[in-house]
């Protein structure tokens, strides 16, 4: 992979309304590169920081120091935030107040021609990043994602939808997730910006003060947006939509207020998106290019150019195995080729004998038009072994809930408990975790 010198005097990112070119944020890596080296003896330097504009020459410094970046969840508690560096067999990490720092007292490369700074050029096999996925139906993994992943990622989302010098992309996604990190390869490559948002503000305004022409957003983002901000979000020429599914009642909001979100599927082991939807079409829409998807038995296999390189395990890396991997996710084609997304297959549980698809349920309670987000996890039940339990983020009685799906669900899916959502540490919620605060209330059903 080779930054195309074109591109030097091109914004690479923006913040608080002050640019900064391809050269200046090369010339600052530059400056940071020794340091890196002499502080860092291991081959992973870990980061646990905000999504933040020194982020970027951080880690093109931690490339020219021949180490590889591993981005970290800044709201991870200690504990998990362990876990994560015993995955790697790192210990020690990069906090996001030291790093800014550390940027910000760097003046470049000391006096050395852009032109020579941007002579970057790094072997397709070498691996790039480490992320951990979101752990929303297990423990976090550590994947690793090569120079040559990254690139046909980008070059595949570029041809669906173009991102290039002029535009610029808010970074409303956390740089920790492979849907926030790929936007700076997608900038690298083609000359797009990245615009940050300002942290002193509320969410809404810095979006707004950013001025970007891109945006990505989970449906809860989608939500909190959609009644103050429609004409920051009618006016963009990208609105991608992922992350989790988006329910009938939000995508016809859309619809009628003529809101171009375009839906997307990827996971992190394919280096973010692997099929993307036309403007207001509710489906994930075709494959991209140099990425590849069959379905087996109603389960997702992805492959390709940007399926990842392999897993960090106990320090270990572990090369991946095979072609094809296995996803978890179930789904189909329609009939004009357009990806249709059902669900996870480790979600489904059995109650008296019924296999029962948590997300047929959400689907069925986001069309009540009361909730904006809807998690179905199973509860154990003596009498039927397992039993759906419901948290949703309003409130609601668990009778009324009933009444309303009097005539939509059979009794056997019908929710033996509800309770709202609690605050989340990321972008996804964990079932997981959502399973143990699960309790059932006394009601037969």
């Amino acid at each position: 992979m080779r930054f195309d010198t074109n591109l030097l005097a091109e914004t690479a990112y923006s913040y608080r309304r002050q640019e900064v070119s391809f050269g200046e944020l090369f010339e600052k890596a530059a400056g940071l590169k020794e340091g890196i080296a002499y502080t860092y003896d291991t081959e992973i330097v870990a980061i646990q920081s905000q999504t933040c504009p020194q982020l970027l020459p951080f880690i093109v410094a931690v490339w020219m120091a021949g180490k590889i970046p591993a981005l970290l969840h800044p709201r991870f508690p200690a504990a998990a935030r362990m876990k994560n560096l015993e995955q790697l067999n790192v210990g020690s990490f990069i906090c996001g107040k030291e790093l800014r720092t550390r940027v910000d007292l760097v003046e470049g490369h000391y006096g050395q021609k852009v032109g020579e700074v941007a002579n970057l050029e790094f072997s397709d096999s070498k691996l790039a990043s480490i992320v951990f996925t979101s752990g929303s139906s297990g423990q976090p993994k550590a994947v690793a994602h090569t120079f040559a992943n990254h690139y046909w990622s980008a070059l595949g989302a570029h041809k669906n939808t173009p991102f290039e010098r002029g535009m610029s992309w808010a970074a409303s996604l956390p740089m920790c997730h492979v849907g926030g990190l790929s936007l700076f390869f997608r900038s690298l490559i083609r000359g797009g910006a990245i615009a940050f948002l300002d942290d002193a503000l509320p969410f809404a305004d810095a979006l707004s003060a950013a001025k970007a022409t891109h945006l990505s957003l989970v449906p809860a983002q989608l939500e909190l947006l959609l009644d103050s901000h429609v004409d920051l979000l009618r006016g963009l020429d990208c609105l991608l939509i992922g992350g989790a599914p988006m329910g009938d009642v939000l995508f016809q909001k859309c619809v009628d207020l003529e809101i171009p979100v375009r839906l997307t599927y990827g996971m992190t082991e394919s280096a973010s998106q692997v099929a993307t939807a036309n403007v207001l079409e509710k489906n994930c829409g075709k494959v991209l290019d140099f990425r590849g998807l069959k379905i087996n038995a109603s389960e997702i296999l992805i492959g390709g150019q940007t399926l990842f390189a392999g897993y960090y395990e106990k320090g270990l890396f572990v090369k991946r195995i095979g072609d094809w991997f296995t996803t978890g996710d179930l789904g189909h084609f329609d009939k004009d080729g357009n990806l249709l997304v059902e669900g996870r297959k480790d979600n489904m549980f059995i109650s008296g004998g019924e296999n029962i698809q948590p997300e047929e349920i959400e689907d069925i309670l986001l069309t009540l038009g009361l909730f904006s987000q809807c998690f179905v996890v199973p509860v154990k039940d003596e009498k039927f072994g397992s039993r759906p339990f419901v948290f949703v983020d309003k409130t609601l009685s668990l009778d009324r809930l009933h009444l309303l799906l009097e005539d939509k669900l059979p009794k056997f899916m019908w929710p033996v408990g509800i309770a709202k959502l609690p605050p989340k540490s990321g972008l996804k919620y964990s079932r997981k975790d959502l399973q143990d605060l699960a309790v059932p209330q006394k009601k037969e059903v």
